[in-house]
């Protein structure tokens, strides 16, 4: 069965990386996109070989022949489209964050729910290849009790990062916050899912300074975890060569994901490293890419919606990820530890 998708927003995400991994996706076909720009619309769908653009959301959702949505517009708009998607009969895949307040994102599931519908979060690092297979080892017990855990995802730009980008990610009240929602959660994420344990307590800090720098461009967490460990996090726009990886530490053994998360530089190599008593051992992924991790991403996407397999980013995973977002920007703008 060939799942019929449509795109709501063609910034960025949707043109470099979510259209090309539609494509490469089995069993599924981009038949419509919606921009408030007519104009918008109408090129992307000459680019791209689309049957049709709308400008008009509910017309959009109105198609008999759409089954399902991916909705990457601004932060703000996330709730009230994934809403009126789900009311209207379609599967929803919403690019992270799900939304702003906890209220909305429960808002969300509730109309999935109550329409029988498919609603999961855009976290794209539990589907790279590498992070599969850490989690396996993880759970195999290699490591032992884990005790720290951290990781880094910083994007390399010039300061100021937000203020020279198009649109709206400088705006508090469109994005809810800078590095946090765009580049944080991404790592914090992973973490999560590689340790298969919940945030319990967090303390962040960040460099936003209203009003001259009303979002953040740099971000430096730590946090409890329900099993023990603690954990840290540093992402942000800026930080040019970053090492972008993630490293857990237990009683018995060391397990590293080398230049695995965000971008890359081309000259490291992707690879899982486990370092203990035992011989090391060292697993290269050399060919994932973002668009790959998309691919597969849908695929499972598409699977849910068919067979009815549960996927590793459901809608319950994205409301825990407002909470815990929610909990940094409240641990820097007040300068305190919060719990969850």
């Amino acid at each position: 069965m060939v799942i019929r998708w449509g795109i709501i927003g063609l910034g960025d995400i949707a043109e470099r990386n979510f259209t090309p991994a539609l494509a490469k996706a089995a069993d599924a076909q981009l038949v419509s996109v919606y921009s408030r720009s007519a104009e918008k619309g109408k090129a992307f769908i000459a680019k791209h070989n689309v049957p049709r653009a709308y400008d008009a959301l509910d017309k959009m959702l109105a198609d008999p022949e759409l089954d399902a949505v991916y909705i990457a517009s601004p932060n703000a708009l996330h709730a009230e489209q994934s809403v009126a998607a789900s009311r209207a009969g379609k599967h929803v895949l919403c690019d992270k964050p799900m939304a702003l307040t906890e209220a909305d994102g429960e808002r969300m599931i509730r109309a999935a729910d109550d329409n029988k519908v498919r609603l999961d979060v855009a976290y794209r690092l539990r589907y790279h290849a590498a992070h599969i297979e850490a989690r396996r080892l993880v759970q195999s017990g290699v490591l032992g009790e884990l005790q720290l855990i951290k990781a880094q995802n910083f994007v390399g730009g010039p300061r100021p990062y937000w203020a020279t980008m198009p649109g709206w990610r400088n705006d508090p009240a469109l994005a809810g916050s800078g590095s946090i929602v765009a580049q944080a959660v991404h790592p914090v994420d992973l973490l999560r899912y590689l340790t298969d344990s919940e945030i319990t307590e967090v303390r962040c800090i960040t460099d936003a300074r209203p009003p001259s720098r009303p979002v953040d461009e740099c971000t430096v967490s730590i946090f409890q975890f329900a099993n023990g460990a603690q954990g840290m996090v540093a992402s942000g726009a800026i930080v040019p060569r970053s090492d972008n990886d993630a490293v857990l530490y237990g009683d018995k053994g060391k397990l590293s994901c080398f230049g695995t998360l965000g971008r890359n530089e081309a000259s490291r190599a992707q690879e899982v490293v486990v370092e203990s008593d035992a011989p090391e051992v060292r697993l290269p992924f050399p060919d994932d890419t973002p668009v790959t991790r998309t691919t597969r991403l849908i695929e499972a996407f598409n699977r849910s919606i068919t067979h009815g397999e549960d996927t590793v980013m459901p809608a319950l995973n994205g409301l825990q990820m407002i909470r815990v977002a929610n909990a940094m920007l409240a641990s820097s703008q007040h300068g305190r530890a919060v719990r969850l």
